[in-house]
Order: C-alpha cells, then structure tokens, then sequence
C-alpha cells in the first residue's frame, strides 16, 4: 500500500494575504482546492476537497506546518472520489 502525504504549509498566510475565494493546487495524481477560512476567536476552520485524477485510489495522509495548532477531520483516509475534508488551526 502506497500512502500520499500532503503537507499544508502555512495555509494561513496563504490566504490571509490571498484575495482569491480558493487556492488551487494541482499534481499529477490529484488536486485539491482550499477554502479562504471562517474565523471564529482564535481558531480558523478551512474546508479541502481533493480531486483525484486518471483513475487515482490511494490512501492519502495529511499533515500541516508552519501554523500554532492544527487538526483534520480526517488526518488519513482512502481517496478515490472527490473527497471534502476540514483543517481547524488555533491559538492563532
């Protein structure tokens, strides 16, 4: 079994900067888009959907840096079918 890791470097400053509603970023595998976050106190909660490509079925794992705090919904998982995830960070 193949695991894909997708690290989500300093997603905040990405977007905090950014004024597109989405980030995009595309491999030859899969894509995934990036939501601009809803900020509640000190957390920010961003939705991902990744989008596999040509038939892609691995199991993909995420991880992030470059931020206080952050946690997935999911953190592993199986993807085949375009796939919706959530990244909370805090202590922000």
């Amino acid at each position: 079994m193949t695991i894909f890791i997708v690290a989500i470097i300093a997603i905040v400053s990405v977007l905090q900067v950014s004024s597109a509603q989405i980030v995009y970023a595309d491999g030859t595998d899969f894509g995934l888009s990036i939501s601009q976050p809803t900020q509640i106190g000190c957390t920010a909660t961003y939705t991902i959907s990744y989008i596999p490509y040509g038939g892609f079925m691995e199991t993909v794992a995420e991880t992030a840096s470059g931020v206080p705090m952050a946690t997935f919904s999911m953190g592993t998982f199986f993807l085949s079918v375009v796939t919706t995830d959530t990244l909370f960070v805090s202590n922000l």
